[in-house]
């Protein structure tokens, strides 16, 4: 019987979250909540943006690879660290996104970004000029002319 419930409430949260169902058979990404980030943009302080991260599969690495930067309002936000890229997300679908507490779920097709120097897939493609310093990442976007420079204290 306690079987049945269980299916019953699997099923159900997966069609009403599919993602946790992807998330049951592994084509999710984990991300952690950066408590401690801190987020500027063109030198102002912004509260409203919370910073997630995956960590290197490497035992005892901690190094991070990925940031995910979601704003209350506006464009999601990808730092690969690893390959030194920047950009914004192809499908920002709540149906690719999903937070509980401060984990973040995040599927395949989720993690899909034009990079912000992509001259092929941008009207106004930027040089996002990454850098990380310690523990501070700078980098440029930009919305169509207008270009706003970041910086993420971890």
């Amino acid at each position: 019987m306690l079987a049945v419930c269980i299916t019953v409430v699997v099923v159900v949260l997966s069609l009403r979250y599919p993602i946790l169902l992807k998330y049951l058979i592994g084509q999710t990404a984990t991300l952690n909540k950066v408590a401690t980030a801190k987020v500027y943009i063109d030198n102002q302080l912004r509260s409203d943006m919370e910073i997630y991260c995956r960590k290197s599969q490497q035992i005892n690495s901690g190094k991070m690879l990925y940031l995910v930067c979601i704003p209350k309002n506006g464009d999601i936000i990808i730092v690969d660290l690893q390959h030194r890229q920047v950009g914004e997300l192809m499908n920002s679908d709540s149906g690719n996104f999903f937070r509980i507490f401060d984990i973040l779920l995040q599927s395949k097709e989720g993690s899909v970004y034009v990079k912000y120097d992509d001259l092929a897939k941008r009207s106004f493609p930027i040089d996002p000029a990454l850098t990380v310093i310690d523990q501070v990442i700078s980098f440029k976007t930009a919305v169509l002319e207008k270009q706003y420079q970041w910086k993420i204290l971890l």
